[in-house]
Order: structure tokens, then sequence, then C-alpha cells
């Protein structure tokens, strides 16, 4: 699309037109959930989990939209997101991690949403690294510098985001490592059932428990194991998962185009979505099976 933000030579195309980068969508959502701050906001203004997976497919194609839409649909659509999302702030109702009872959170807090935007950015670039191939650490700046634009766009400012890859990583780190996520009773209730579990036609179930494990195996092993997913032994594990990325990237090069490359990608970018409006017409089962090219 001729107006768009991005181009198709541009970093963040490049990686988000490989269908197998869906894989880490799941995780994103997991890790975002895990912030108790972010979480707050997540379900404070959910009242039932199919509303609230409704909220998670709107997410996702407003971010297809920005991607590979047009520059048009994507500031109506951001306008409109802002000003949801100045309307979503509380406070804690109960103590989380390090986070007392009564802390303030707002989803236009720089904090929060440079947390929700790093979640989808590394989570991008480490299913591109499983199940496509690693990035240089030049790709990585210049997928970064695409994922700092959305930010920007989401009223982010330059200092407020992380600016080298190195930068990056070491945000990373900080998150992963410190004490700032937590998951929470309300994370364990809501988000592994809205992303991992969903009804699917019979003849995809399979491709589910595929879905499944690859969501959970690329977790952090804290978060997963705080989450109450970690039933299985790590080295076990680890192996699958090296034996599944190893026979996806085997037979990626010689899938049709229409099983290889996401639909966006090929020009068929619904840009009918509407913030903040349920669409009666696509369930998460719906979604699935899109995004396996059926």
């Amino acid at each position: 699309m001729a107006d768009s933000y991005f181009t198709d030579t541009s970093a963040f195309r490049r990686v988000h037109r490989e269908r197998f980068v869906a894989f880490g969508g799941p995780r994103a959502v997991l890790l975002q959930g895990a912030h108790p701050l972010v979480m707050a906001g997540l379900v404070g203004h959910s009242d039932d989990l199919d509303k609230f997976r409704a909220r998670l497919i709107r997410t996702a194609r407003i971010m297809e939209v920005i991607g590979f839409g047009s520059r048009r649909r994507a500031d109506e659509l951001l306008r409109t997101i802002h000003g949801m999302h100045a309307k979503v702030r509380g406070n804690l109702d109960r103590d989380a991690g390090r986070f007392p009872e009564g802390t303030r959170y707002g989803a236009l807090a720089p904090e929060l949403q440079l947390w929700v935007l790093f979640t989808m950015a590394d989570s991008a670039m480490l299913a591109h690294t499983l199940f496509v191939r690693p990035l240089e650490p030049a790709e990585q700046q210049a997928f970064w510098d695409d994922w700092k634009r959305i930010g920007l766009l989401f009223g982010l400012r330059r200092t407020d985001l992380p600016d080298t890859i190195a930068d990056f990583h070491d945000y990373r780190r900080d998150m992963l490592d410190g004490d700032r996520l937590h998951v929470t009773d309300a994370a364990r209730r809501w988000i592994p059932p809205a992303v991992l579990e969903f009804p699917a036609p019979m003849v995809y179930r399979p491709l589910l428990a595929v879905h499944r494990f690859t969501a959970v195996s690329l977790l952090p092993p804290r978060i997963r194991a705080e989450y109450g997913l970690d039933r299985m032994p790590r080295p076990i594990r680890s192996t699958l998962l090296t034996v599944l990325s190893r026979t996806i990237r085997s037979v990626r090069p010689v899938l049709p185009e229409t099983i290889r490359i996401a639909p966006d990608a090929r020009g068929a970018v619904d840009e009918s979505v509407e913030p903040g409006r349920s669409d009666g017409n696509e369930s998460m089962a719906d979604r699935f099976t899109k995004s396996l090219g059926a």
C-alpha cells in the first residue's frame, strides 16, 4: 500500500510478513499480563472472557493496519485508541508483587506502554530467530527502530524508549531479572484461557496443540512457572522446541506463499476493525485458523 507508515523493504514488514512469526503473539500477551499494572488495565475494563478475547483480536488487527494498511486508517485508529486508553486508569485493589494496594495505573503511562511495545517486538524477534532465521545485529536495530516509530505514534517520547538494540537487550534483562514482573491470580485466570484455550475444528486440534506448546515454551522459565504452565521437564521441553524449530526452518522454504506469508503482506489487510466494538464475526478460533491460512 503506497501511503503507509512502512514499506515492503522496512524491517517491520520483512519480519512480520513471515507467518511463523505469529507464534510469538501469545507469548507477548502472556508477558504483558505478567506486569501487574498492565494486567490491571487489561482486565479492569473487561467483564467476561469472550469480550477480553475480542479486545485481543482487535489489538492484533489494529497493529496489522498500522504495519501494512493505509496511513489514513492507521491515524484514525490511533486517535480513537488514544482516547480509549486515556480512560483506562485506576488503583490496584490488592498487593501485587512489589506494587502495594492502591498503586495507580494508567494505559498511557510511558513505562507500561513501553512494556507492551517491548513484548511485541521481542516476541517477534524470538519467533523469527527460531522459525525463520536469526536476525543480524543491524537487522535487529532496524526492526527496533521501526517499533520505536510505532511507540512514537502511540504517544511515547524518544527518551521513553531504549535507543539502540543493546539498550533494548539491557531493558529485557532488567525487566526479566528484576521485581517488576509478577503473575497475579487475575493473570492466571484470564490470560492462558484467552490465548491458549479456545474451541477449534477437529482438523486443527494438532496445530492448536503446537500453538499452545510454542507459546508456553517461548516464555522465560520464571514467568512460565508463575503462570503454572511449567508442567513439562525443561530438558524435554527444550529438546522438543529445538526439533520443532529445525523442522519448520527446513520445510519453510518449500511451502507455498499462501502458507508461508501472512495475508497482510499479500495485500489482504482488513481495515474495518473498530476499537471498542466487539467483532461478532470473528472468534479466537476464526483468528487461529485464519493465521494458518485456512
